[in-house]
C-alpha cells in the first residue's frame, strides 16, 4: 500500500514540465524584476505551510540555471543548529564561488580571506565567548549576566586589564567596520563577475519560518548588514504570519512585527494559490494524488464515483485546502477504502470524514469526546464547509445529512424507520468498531492516519 506521496521529478532541462500547479508564469515574472534590478534587492517570496513554497523553489532555481543566472540555495533550517547565521551562509557563498571561479582564482583567496576574518572578528567581539576571551576567562558567566556585579568585581585588581580590554574594543571599531566594508564589496565584485555584469547572484534562503525565532531573526540582520549589495538578490521563502511571531518571540510581543520586517525586505511578493475559477490546478492536483495512491483504479468499478469526487472536490474548493492538506485527505480516503465497501452510503461518509478530519480536526475531536450530536452535525455551522458550488451535489448533500443522522439511530430507530434500514445494512462492516458507523471510521483513522 503507498502511503507516502511520490517525490517530485525535477527535469532540469525543462524545470515545470511536470508542475502540477500552474506557477511557470509566476517563476518568469519574478525572474524578470529580479534582472530589471542591479542594486541590492531583499524579496519576501510568502506562502502558508503546505503550499508547496519548496518545490517552486527547487523547479525556479532550475530555471534560473536555464537562464544562466547564477543561483545559491541554502536551507535555513539544516543550519539552524548554529550559534551565528554569517558563517554558514558565508560559506555556502565561498563554496559557490571556488566552483565558479576555481579554488585558485585571486577572487575566491580574496573572500575566503576576508570570509575568515569576519567570522573571526564577530566570534571574538561578540557576547561573552568574545569578553572572556579577552579576559582570559578572569571574567565569568554570572559576572557578564549582571552589570553591576562586573563592574564592582573589576573595580580593583581588574581595571587596569578590563580598561585595556575597553580601549582594546574601541580602537579597533574603526577597523573592524572597514573590514566588514571591504567583504561587503569583494561580494558584489564577485557577483558581477559570476553574473558576466549583466545578470545578478540569486541567493535563495528557504524554510526561513521553522527556524529558531533567534536564528531567524540572525538570518535577516546578517542579510542586512553583510550579504545585501549591488548585483545580489536574496529571495527568501517564507510563511510571513509564522516568521512575524518569530521577531515577536525574539523582542517581545509589543514589537511591530511586520513594520520590523519591512526593514529587511525590498519586495514582497505571495506564491500564487489554487485559482477557484475552476480550480483547474486544485483538480489537477486532486487527481494526481488519487492516481498515485490507485484510489482511481479502486473506483472505477463504483457507478457512485462521481458523487463521492463531487463532494471531494467541492469540500477541497470551499476550505481553500493547502496542497499538504489534500495530500493527508487523499491518504485518509486510502486508508478508509482500503478497509471499507463502496457503497454510496460508505463512499459519501468516507469523503466527509477525510476531508473533516484535516480541516476541521475541532469536529474530530468533538466527535471521539461524545460531544456532539447529530442535530448538531447537521443543524449548526459543522456541515456548512462541505458546501457545493453546483446543483449536481446538492442530493448527494443532503443525504450526507440524511446518513449523518442515521449513524446515531439505535436498533430500535432502524426498525422504525424503513428507509434507514438499506444504510443499517451498507455499514455494518463498519459497526464492527463502533455501533455508530460515523464513530467507527473515524477511529479507524485515529489509529492509522495522520490527523490534526
Amino acid at each position: 500500500m503507498k502511503v507516502k506521496t511520490p517525490k517530485f521529478e525535477l527535469d532540469a532541462n525543462d524545470p515545470f514540465a511536470n508542475d502540477l500547479l500552474d506557477r511557470k508564469g509566476f517563476s518568469e515574472k519574478l525572474t524578470n524584476i529580479i534582472l530589471a534590478n542591479k542594486d541590492e534587492l531583499v524579496i519576501s517570496l510568502n506562502g502558508q505551510w503546505g503550499e508547496g513554497k519548496t518545490t517552486f523553489i527547487r523547479m525556479w532555481k532550475a530555471y534560473l540555471e536555464t537562464q544562466d543566472i547564477p543561483s545559491i540555495y541554502i536551507d535555513a533550517f539544516k543550519i539552524d543548529y548554529t550559534d551565528d547565521a554569517f558563517v554558514p551562509i558565508a560559506l555556502e557563498i565561498d563554496t559557490f564561488v571556488k566552483d565558479k571561479l576555481g579554488s585558485d582564482s585571486q577572487k575566491h583567496k580574496e573572500l575566503y580571506h576576508k570570509t575568515l576574518e569576519v567570522g573571526k572578528r564577530l566570534f571574538l567581539w561578540t557576547g561573552k565567548v568574545g569578553l572572556k576571551a579577552l579576559t582570559l576567562n578572569v571574567i565569568g558567566d554570572t559576572e557578564i549576566d549582571s552589570l553591576s556585579k562586573v563592574a564592582d568585581d573589576i573595580a580593583g585588581d581588574m581595571s587596569e586589564q578590563f580598561n585595556k580590554f575597553t580601549e582594546e574594543k574601541l580602537l579597533s571599531h574603526q577597523n573592524t567596520e572597514n573590514l566588514f566594508v571591504s567583504y561587503r564589496c569583494t561580494l558584489a565584485e564577485i557577483a558581477k563577475i559570476v553574473g558576466n555584469g549583466e545578470k545578478p547572484l540569486v541567493i535563495i534562503i528557504d524554510e526561513l519560518d521553522r527556524c529558531r525565532p533567534k536564528f531567524a531573526v540572525q538570518i535577516l540582520e546578517k542579510i542586512k548588514h553583510f550579504f545585501s549589495v549591488d548585483n545580489v538578490v536574496f529571495v527568501l521563502s517564507v510563511n510571513q504570519e509564522q516568521l512575524e511571531h518569530a521577531i515577536k518571540a525574539e523582542y517581545g510581543i509589543g514589537i511591530d512585527a511586520n513594520t520590523y520586517l519591512q526593514k529587511f525586505v525590498d519586495i514582497n511578493a505571495s506564491l500564487p494559490r489554487i485559482s477557484l475559477d475552476g480550480s483547474q490546478s486544485l483538480r489537477k492536483y486532486l487527481n494526481f494524488l488519487l492516481k498515485n495512491h490507485d484510489i482511481n483504479s479502486k473506483l472505477e468499478y463504483t457507478e457512485y464515483v462521481k458523487n463521492f469526487y463531487n463532494l471531494l472536490l467541492n469540500t477541497l474548493i470551499n476550505n481553500h485546502a493547502s496542497y499538504r492538506q489534500i495530500e493527508r485527505i487523499v491518504l485518509n480516503i486510502k486508508i478508509l477504502l482500503s478497509n471499507n465497501y463502496l457503497d454510496y452510503e460508505n463512499l459519501l461518509l468516507i469523503s466527509y470524514i477525510s476531508c473533516f478530519s484535516v480541516l476541521k480536526p475541532e469536529i474530530f475531536e468533538k466527535l471521539l469526546r461524545n460531544k456532539l450530536t447529530a442535530k448538531d452535525l447537521i443543524e449548526s455551522s459543522e456541515l456548512s464547509f462541505m458546501s457545493f458550488t453546483d446543483g449536481d451535489g446538492s442530493i448527494d448533500l443532503q443525504n450526507l445529512k440524511k446518513y449523518l443522522k442515521y449513524c446515531f439511530y439505535n436498533f430500535e430507530d432502524y426498525k422504525n424507520d424503513e428507509e434507514a434500514k438499506d444504510f443499517f445494512n451498507n455499514t455494518r462492516r463498519e459497526r464492527r468498531y463502533n455501533n455508530n458507523p460515523l464513530i467507527g471510521l473515524i477511529d479507524m483513522l485515529k489509529n492509522f492516519s495522520y490527523v490534526n
